[in-house]
């Protein structure tokens, strides 16, 4: 933003004041400026640094609980066994997709477990293998006709 401001200045001139304005920036998280943890400059006059350090490691881990709890909600585990048929996400990315592309493509089976992220599936229509992360996944349910 330094350069929006002033574009006749080059990056190397305003890296200095930028660099300077961050680290006197109070983080959000910790609620301390990089200086006063680094070095212990301007801390309130109750803490020393050991305590200001302390307190920030105790915050930030205090808001990752928190990022994984809401991430844990959104997100529940997906527990799979060999043998299981899964669909798998078309990346959305495709050069021959359209908006007219399903998001899914399936069924496959689940053939190998690398570890509780990656695992191995193979496509019962196609006869192919994949390595596929868990993300990319979802159960596959057969429709019962009446």
């Amino acid at each position: 933003m330094a350069i929006v401001d002033n574009p006749k200045l080059k990056w190397s001139t305003v890296l200095k004041d930028v660099v300077s304005k961050y680290n006197n920036t109070i983080h959000t998280v910790t609620g301390f400026t990089p200086n006063q943890l680094l070095i212990g400059t301007d801390l309130p006059q109750q803490l020393d640094i050991t305590t200001a350090r302390q307190t920030a490691t105790f915050k930030s881990n205090k808001y990752k609980e928190n990022c994984k709890q809401n991430y844990d909600i959104k997100h529940p585990s997906l527990t799979l066994k060999i043998g299981d048929l899964v669909k798998r996400r078309i990346p959305i990315n495709l050069p021959t997709n359209n908006k007219l592309t399903p998001k899914y493509e399936g069924p496959f089976k689940v053939t190998k477990i690398h570890n509780n992220l990656n695992l191995e599936i193979l496509n019962i229509d196609k006869n192919y293998f994949l390595n596929v992360h868990i993300s990319q996944i979802e159960p596959f349910y057969t429709r019962v006709s009446n």
